[in-house]
This record gives C-alpha cells, structure tokens and sequence, in this order.
C-alpha cells in the first residue's frame, strides 16, 4: 500500500517554489507515496494540483512564530492534525522552513517521520530556531546549503540534496508565444535582457539597476525587464525612483508577474538573477545565456 505524504506548502500563484512542489506531488511514484496537498490559500496551484488529480485542501495557517500567529498557531494545529489523521499520514513534508513548526507538530503527535525541504540561506542561528536538526530528513536544493546545515550540526546522513526540477516539454528555446513576446515587447533589433524574480529585498533589483544604468548610457540596443510581481510596496517604490535617478525609464520596463513563463524565458536573449534558484534550471532549458549574481558569490 502506498505511504501518504501530508505536505505542507505555499499556496497561490504557481510561481517558483509552488511550480517546483507541483512537479515533486506530481513526480512521486504513486505505488509507493501517495501526495496530500495542503495549502495555506487557493490560487492557481491549489488548481493546478486539483488538475492534476492530487488530493488537495487549503486551511489557514497562522505564522508559527510572531505575534498573533504564535498565541492561535495550536488552534490551527490541532484542526490541521485532526485532517492528517483522517487523510492516514505516513510521513510529512514541509516545502520550507517557515511551515517547519506545524511539521514537527504533526510528525510528534502522529509518531511519523518528518521531511524539511530547504529552498533558500539559512544562518546557522535559522536552523536552530526552526529545529532542522529534528527532522527526519533533510532536502536542500544547493550545495551550498548542504555545507550551512553541516556547519550548524545537521548530521549528514539526514542531508540529502536534491536540485530543483524543470519541465522541459514547456521550458524549451522555442517555446511556443515566444515571437509575438518579442513582438509585443518591441525587442526587434534590441538585445533583451531579463531579471527574473519577485520585486524584493532579497532578488537585489536594486543592484541589478546599478549594474544596467552604465551599459544603457553606451547605448547598442539593449532593453532591460523586470520580470515579477512587485511583493513589498516600499521596496517597489524604491525600484520606481532608482530607474528615474539612473536615467533608465527609457530602457527598463515592468512587466509583473508574468503567466507563460516558458514564452518569457524564450524571449529573452539573456536572463540574469541576483539570488540563484530554479529559473537558473529555466534559463539553461531554453539554451539562454544565464549571468547568476550572488553577494556571497557561491551557486554550486
């Protein structure tokens, strides 16, 4: 008989971390595990997954950790044990750190093992604070993760890395939209040069200004996009007034959060990121030059 996975996941947009859960729940060997899907919203994940057959429920889930989250979390907790139970969990997985406390939870009081996905940097005091060192096993997607959790005493034969996934039936150079992309973007004749990632503090939009204002003052055709959705209000309205300061509202563009992505990537003539992750995968589908920027300079 199949082991059910209760999973414990983002939900709304199928962007990145969500697209990457989508293709792990859609990946297991259904005659060994058998994925429960549960969301802390609906969104186009929770359709997609329904979609795709995968058993899905969505229940609010208060921040384990802050105030009020911290003072109603057992309230959440207990309603989200009580649905473990009667889904029969076998094991549970959560797809990052800050779902880590539920996970551990329901691993106790269910006498399950415990997965924890690791998907970005962790401080050595970050993987104390959300106890990684307890679960069962541990999944990051980097190298460089694996050595962090090693640092701060995550004993390796619980570390497993595995690297995030892409779909290269719809990540590929000539993905389908991508000439009426181009078309609409009025790229003809410009080198097209993409940072793809939410507007944040933590994808460095900021930085990757600064390193665009000196190659649109030469000139040459070049056209910079901001390919994600704007998350912070304050830290979108500093991206606004660095493209006016620099003198580059005739060369960037916003475009949001974008649906096709596959098209967008193959759109590009060049991708760039500022903090790794699975579009660098995207990126290298769709045979697109990739430059990978991070402050501590470490991707392996």
């Amino acid at each position: 008989m199949a082991r059910r996975v209760f999973m414990l996941a983002k939900g709304g947009p199928l962007d990145g971390s969500q697209r990457q859960m989508y293709y792990l729940a859609r990946g297991l060997d259904r005659a060994r595990y058998e994925p429960v899907m549960v969301l802390d919203r609906e969104g186009a994940f929770a359709d997609a997954l329904r979609a795709g057959g995968i058993q899905t429920h969505v229940v609010a889930l208060r921040s384990w950790r802050g105030f009020p989250g911290a003072v109603l979390r057992y309230f959440d907790a207990r309603g989200l044990l009580t649905l473990a139970r009667s889904a029969g969990a076998d094991v549970v997985h959560a797809s990052d750190v800050w779902r880590s406390g539920y996970m551990h939870y329901l691993a106790g009081h269910l006498g399950v093992p415990s997965v924890q996905h690791i998907r970005g940097p962790l401080s050595a005091r970050s993987i104390r604070k959300h106890e990684v060192g307890v679960s069962s096993a541990v999944i990051p997607i980097a190298g460089r993760y694996v050595a962090d959790l090693q640092a701060a005493g995550v004993p390796t034969e619980r570390i497993r890395q595995i690297d995030d996934a892409v779909d290269l039936e719809a990540f590929r150079p000539d993905a389908p939209g991508r000439e009426e992309l181009r078309r609409r973007l009025a790229a003809d004749g410009c080198v097209l040069v993409g940072l793809v990632g939410r507007i944040e503090r933590r994808k460095r939009v900021l930085e990757f200004l600064e390193m665009a204002a000196p190659l649109a003052r030469r000139g040459g055709g070049v056209k910079f996009l901001l390919v994600g959705q704007p998350s912070h209000q304050e830290y979108s309205q500093a991206v606004r007034e660095a493209i006016a300061r620099l003198g580059l509202g005739e060369h960037v563009s916003l475009t949001g959060r974008w649906e096709d992505m596959p098209a967008m990537m193959a759109a590009l003539d060049v991708v760039v990121t500022m903090s790794g992750g699975s579009v660098m995968f995207e990126a290298q589908a769709c045979a697109k030059p990739l430059l990978s920027v991070r402050v501590d300079g470490r991707h392996s």
